[in-house]
């Protein structure tokens, strides 16, 4: 599970070529997090299973899971 986290400039001075989210060979359930200024936002190799979670019922942007 990868909840509730702000991730952002993965590496450096944010003038990277890293993804702010990497899964490999992994279940993982991400939901609730703010992913930005990375030039990849997530990726997903190896055979993962990702399962990206949204809010339906958000009234606002800030309840919302950005990528």
């Amino acid at each position: 599970m990868i909840a509730n986290n702000e991730i952002l400039c993965s590496y450096g001075f944010c003038n990277n070529e890293l993804s702010g989210i990497t899964i490999y060979s992994s279940i993982a359930d991400i939901s609730a997090n703010y992913v930005h200024a990375n030039k990849i936002g997530i990726q997903s190799l190896g055979n993962s299973e990702v399962t990206i979670v949204g809010n339906e019922n958000a009234d606002h942007e800030y309840e919302t899971q950005r990528i």
